[in-house]
């Protein structure tokens, strides 16, 4: 029987070295590419066209009727109770000012020492 011997320059072990080589990268390139693919597509997001959303919606209505002069909220603002919501013109300022003040005046009861009003 004669040996046999694979040819000159073919080592067994570097040939099998070499497929497994090119087939771990060929796996990794693959990885790479699925990988990026859920990266830029947003994988981890669901779209449906009957979504249900639980929210709280409040009317908000007047008191009175006038004109505002800036909203200071959103629309998905969180807000609490006693939280300003819209800013009157400077006339309704001006005005509201007058009467906080009158209405805190007479709840002190200064207007009774008042010089003015005292009978002589």
């Amino acid at each position: 029987m004669a040996d046999t011997q694979p040819p000159a320059g073919t080592d067994p072990g570097t040939t099998r070295r070499k497929r497994l080589l090119v087939i771990g990268s060929v796996l990794a390139l693959i990885g790479v590419g699925w990988g990026a693919h859920k990266f830029l597509s947003n994988g981890a997001l669901v779209s449906t066209d009957d979504a249900y959303v639980n929210g709280h919606v409040v009317a908000v209505t007047p008191q009175v009727a006038g004109t505002v002069r800036a909203i200071l909220a959103d629309d998905t603002d969180r807000i609490r109770a006693g939280t300003r919501l819209v800013e009157p013109p400077r006339v309704y300022r001006r005005v509201f000012g007058s009467i906080v003040r009158l209405f805190f005046y007479h709840r002190s009861g200064l207007y009774r020492r008042s010089p003015l009003l005292r009978s002589a």
